[in-house]
């Protein structure tokens, strides 16, 4: 392996991230508008910048196989001279996924609340009873129910 490959696939794959983020941050601002047509639009174009990113981390691991390191590319990369560039851009690469990992997750939080509210207005136009609410525990997990319960409205 030489570091010239390397620091090539990296470079591809912080532009795949750069770009992905990109298109979260507009996926956010489509949310916020509800601009359903950019959010279908955003849903093929994410797709296939996913697939290309795909490609480019295949062939990385490839490389990192390769140069006998099986998967695991932070180890040929913590194996490098102190000094080598690959470092930063590998930082740099991780500091990105962790970005496009809190804004999916951030934009799934807010797909989920509108999934939500979507239900419980078509519950209500249908005059069916809203889903209930979860109550937690102290532990912060959902707690069973125990009992029917009563309906204030006829308490």
């Amino acid at each position: 392996m030489n570091d010239s490959q390397l620091a090539s696939l990296l470079e591809a794959e912080l532009g795949c991230a750069r770009e992905m983020l990109g298109l979260l941050d507009e996926e956010q601002a489509a949310l916020k508008a509800r601009d359903h047509a950019t959010m279908e639009r955003l849903v093929q174009t994410k797709l296939d910048r996913f697939r290309q990113w795909e490609e480019v981390e295949r062939a990385r691991v490839a490389l990192t196989r390769e140069a006998g390191y099986g998967e695991d590319t932070a180890a040929l990369i913590a194996a490098l001279p102190a000094d080598s560039p690959l470092h930063v851009r590998w930082e740099a690469l991780l500091e990105l996924l962790g970005k496009c990992q809190q804004r999916n997750r951030s934009n799934g939080l807010h797909i989920e609340l509108n999934r939500r509210h979507l239900e419980d207005a078509l519950s209500i136009l249908r005059g069916l009873p809203l889903a209930p609410a979860p109550t937690y525990e102290a532990s912060g997990t959902t707690a069973q129910k125990t009992g029917a319960g009563r309906n204030l409205g006829t308490a």
